[in-house]
């Protein structure tokens, strides 16, 4: 919208030193003559000091053919009117008290996306501390029929730091790195992010290397120092606060990094010992598993107890284990009298993960889970019926859509018929 992009760019093009223009006012007008509204910006001047400021503004924006401008010498006086083409080459007194631009294809101004506006792109995005130190903060906005008050600053009761006698804050930003945020060479708010790396020592950064560690975390300069202290890749390298704090940073992350793993690892051990244990034969096979990997576990622990042979006289030896497709590739030997071959061979905690995980029964040999989750069969999943027949002395899987049958092994219950 024409309305907003020239308020943007007026506070923009007014900097941070300006005090020309004294307050913004925003209003829809009815156009008599047609059933649509307009778009009303006006800008009242302290002092009768305008600011060229407004028009470098509007030529930016730019105007169309049906936009006018209305120039107000003083509070009393009938305005001036002046067609959009006239405008640039019209002398505008230094005196005036007030110009209104009327943008007759911008209907409406909406008030969210004003602020919203300002905080993306003007100083208005700034700490609300830091804002109090820029004299054009003192602009008023006026919005509507009844002209309230808006704001886009942000309610602070924080002290800033002064760096070459300007103010500036470092905070802790929820984004890794550091991030400055200024005002450019046209008073646009910008933020440039960088990495810790250039601003660490050598042992930090081996450090943080050799734990495969990143700072998840990071810090945000606000500042009004002017942008070209911002143009090196990593700015700042020698202003020690910056730096102390960014190491700080750094090794206070790695340190609460490792100091958590260790907690983790602690709390796993305490839990063990609340966890029941398994037995195969008389055999401790350590506890009862709770995912997927811990079933493989058990069931190799199962599968090396030399005096037992699993049901039917089955034998299986993980050669290859991968957590992508179909899990296992074993040697595989079904019962004691057929051969050995080598198969696939699909491992779950729970048989009912086999068919939320969407495996096609005819990719896989055999299925080994630790229990069947209370599942009852005939079994319907995804619009396929399943069957379990427990007659055999490993019970088969069967799926009637696609008529093939696949070994089962639940290792709870052959637990259970052997503890």
């Amino acid at each position: 919208m024409q309305s907003l992009d020239l308020i943007e760019r007026v506070i923009c093009e007014i900097g941070v030193k300006s005090t020309s223009v004294s307050s913004i006012r925003l209003h829809t007008r009815a156009d008599s003559e047609s059933i649509r509204n307009s778009a009303v910006v006006s800008f009242i001047f302290n002092h009768g000091n305008y600011s060229k400021s407004v028009t470098s503004a509007l030529k930016k924006v730019g105007l169309y053919t049906e936009d006018f401008i209305e120039i107000y010498e003083s509070e009393s006086a009938p305005p001036i009117v002046i067609q959009s083409d006239d405008f640039y080459s019209y002398p505008i007194p230094a005196n005036v008290h007030k110009i209104s631009i009327n943008f007759l294809r911008d209907q409406k101004i909406n008030q969210h996306k004003l602020k919203q506006l300002l905080k993306e792109k003007t100083f208005y995005g700034f700490d609300g501390a830091l804002q109090r130190h820029i004299q054009a903060n003192t602009i008023q906005i006026f919005f509507g029929s009844d002209q309230v008050p808006i704001t886009a600053a942000t309610p602070s009761v924080r002290s800033v730091l002064v760096k070459d006698n300007l103010p500036y804050l470092i905070d802790k930003d929820d984004v890794p790195g550091v991030r400055f945020v200024y005002l450019d060479e046209n008073g646009v708010l910008t933020d440039k992010k960088v990495s810790i790396d250039a601003y660490l020592t050598e042992d930090i950064r081996n450090s943080l290397l050799r734990f495969k560690h990143k700072p998840k975390s990071g810090l945000l300069v606000q500042s009004l120092l002017p942008s070209n202290f911002f143009v090196s890749e990593n700015p700042f390298l020698n202003w020690s606060e910056l730096v102390d704090q960014i190491r700080h940073l750094a090794e206070s992350s790695l340190a609460f990094h490792l100091s958590s793993q260790v907690k983790r690892l602690e709390s796993r051990i305490s839990g063990l010992t609340q966890r029941s244990r398994v037995s195969y034969f008389g055999a401790d096979l350590g506890v009862e598993p709770r995912n997927e990997v811990e079933t493989v576990i058990l069931f190799e622990r199962m599968a090396g107890l030399s005096s037992h042979k699993l049901p039917g006289g089955m034998r299986v030896k993980v050669l290859d284990y991968s957590p992508k497709d179909v899990d296992a590739i074993c040697e595989f030997t079904p019962s004691a009298h057929t051969p050995t071959t080598i198969k696939p061979v699909e491992f779950e905690y729970s048989l009912k993960s086999f068919f939320e995980h969407g495996h096609d029964p005819r990719q896989v040999e055999l299925i080994i889970c630790y229990n069947s989750d209370g599942i009852q069969f005939p079994f319907q999943s995804n619009g396929a019926t399943y069957t379990l027949n427990r007659d055999k002395p490993v019970p088969q899987l069967r799926s009637l859509a696609l008529g093939v049958s696949v070994h089962c092994l639940i290792l709870k219950e052959i637990l259970m018929a052997n503890p």
